[in-house]
């Protein structure tokens, strides 16, 4: 039994190769490599977590991001209302969150670990010798 012309034919064809990838997801790939890493943390330690404290630790952490072009709340609504549940109840705990936002200035993605609440502990394993990490004291009164 013989194959139509049309099939032998479609065999015989080299396989196009396989394109490269586009040049956007290779710089997405590039910059998820070794990303900027930025810890909004409070590194002063207070005994008690008042209302105000977690007020003012939540809005630096949106005005950090901000400063970055990044909406908590249009891009990561998650996050916003975790943020915004440990700011109202006082016995709503907040686990470190990791997030992968785009700097609107440069155009790379950079690495935001959330931590409203920090243990002393481990705040002291974060490599502060590194130029791609930098930590941020969410819990202090910042300049505007």
């Amino acid at each position: 039994m013989r194959l139509h012309k049309s099939h032998t034919a479609h065999a015989q064809q080299p396989a196009s190769p396989t394109p490269p990838p586009a040049p956007l997801e290779q710089a997405i790939t590039r910059d998820l490599d070794n990303p900027e890493t930025l810890i909004l943390t409070p590194l002063s330690l207070q005994p008690e977590e008042a209302t105000q404290r977690r007020e003012l630790v939540a809005a630096n952490i949106q005005r950090q991001l901000k400063q970055r072009g990044v909406s908590l709340r249009k891009q990561f609504p998650d996050v916003y209302r975790k943020l915004g549940a440990y700011v109202e109840s006082s016995s709503e705990p907040f686990t470190p969150v990791t997030i992968y936002p785009r700097d609107s200035a440069s155009g790379r993605t950079f690495m935001c670990i959330i931590m409203p609440v920090a243990d002393p502990d481990k705040l002291q394993d974060v490599p502060t010798d590194s130029s791609r990490v930098r930590t941020v004291d969410v819990g202090a009164e910042l300049d505007e």
